[in-house]
Order: structure tokens, then sequence, then C-alpha cells
């Protein structure tokens, strides 16, 4: 593990890693769809899903 990698760890909660992960991952998933069925996601599903 390199210096940078340990201080980043080390300063961030492992709530607010996850947390970001999280949105990460239904970002990707809203845009997935979004490319799937031709349309975007409304503003009231996006608001439930990030």
């Amino acid at each position: 593990m390199s210096h940078f990698e340990w201080v980043n760890l080390t300063h961030n909660s492992f709530g607010l890693m996850e947390g970001r992960r999280r949105e990460r991952r239904n970002q990707t998933i809203a845009t997935t769809l979004e490319r799937m069925i031709g349309k975007a996601v409304s503003s009231q599903y996006a608001r439930r899903i990030y």
C-alpha cells in the first residue's frame, strides 16, 4: 500500500466511502437503464436512486 492510499484510507470514514460507492453504483444502474429503454429516468425516480 502506498503512502497516498494509506492517507486516503485513514482520513475518510468507512461510512462516507460506502455512501460514495453506493451512489456511484446507483448512478451506473440508472444510466444503464436509460440506455436500455432509450429514455431518461424521471427526476422523481432519480432522487430515490441517487
